[in-house]
């Protein structure tokens, strides 16, 4: 019997060591990079409105809205940098810095509206996310066999690029069209909030592989004011054409992410 509760504890006093051992390795600075894949969601809120007349007597007032939302594909790798600690044995905290390189783009088109042929107005909202740069918190927990099991938490900044045209064109008489066209584009980083989870497993002494998905929120990129441009006339000495074409767009974005990773530990 006292042989038993020997064993029993010397049992459990190599399991604790092992834990320790394995938790010892993830202390410390690390660096890395990854290759994966990224699926974007944008949401897009266009509205249009053509308001022209002639000598005067409106011909029409059209208002026309359209939300879209659209997803794109990309593939993604990264680079990181990061430093983490142990706590009690078992418990991880660290804090990582990413760079994000991918490609996504995403285009909002309602389709040409026309009536008898005459009229028609389009309206084009394109949305690309070139690279992002992620700043976060990464609590976990060691598991046995050297895995850290861990969550991410916070902020993302993305590089976007969003451009927006509008075209109104209507035949008033043979050899005779109304025109008018504007757009806008914005451009820069914007901040989202970043989540995160992952697996890392020791394969040598320093190197380790990891898997990982990360979802991040931007909100809305873009919210404008409407942009304003005249009616074209074709033909001064026959008629006075007036009114306005306004066009604006919202955009809305975040991601989800997928990657497989390599890093090598400074222990």
């Amino acid at each position: 019997m006292l042989k038993s509760q020997k064993q029993i504890g010397l049992a459990a006093l190599l399991s604790l060591f092992s834990i320790s051992m394995y938790a010892a390795a993830f202390d410390g600075f690390y660096f890395g990079g990854g290759l994966g894949g990224s699926q974007s969601n944008v949401d897009v809120n266009q509205n249009l409105e053509t308001k022209p007349s002639v000598d005067g007597t409106p011909l029409f007032d059209v208002v026309q809205s359209n939300k879209t939302n659209l997803t794109d594909n990309s593939f993604l790798g990264n680079l990181n940098l990061g430093f983490g600690h142990v706590f009690s044995q078992r418990w991880y905290l660290g804090i990582e810095g990413d760079a994000v390189w991918q490609n996504l783009e995403v285009n909002a088109s309602p389709s040409t509206q026309e009536r008898v042929g005459q009229l028609s107005f389009t309206q084009n909202t394109k949305v690309e996310l070139n690279n992002q740069f992620n700043v976060a918190l990464v609590p976990g927990i060691v598991l046995h066999e050297n895995t850290l099991l861990y969550g991410k938490i916070g902020a993302a900044w993305g590089n976007f690029d969003i451009k927006n045209s509008a075209n109104y064109s209507q035949v008033i008489q043979p050899g005779s069209t109304l025109s008018s066209s504007n757009g806008f584009s914005d451009s820069g980083y914007e901040n989202g909030l970043l989540l995160g989870l992952g697996i890392e497993h020791y394969l040598t002494k320093n190197l380790s592989i990891k898997l990982e998905y990360t979802h991040v929120n931007y909100g809305t990129l873009h919210d404008n004011s409407p942009v304003t441009s005249g009616i074209n006339n074709p033909i001064p000495d026959l008629a006075t054409v007036t009114g306005f074409m306004a066009d604006s767009a919202g955009v809305s974005a975040s991601t989800n992410s997928v990657m497989l990773g390599v890093a090598y530990h400074l222990t």
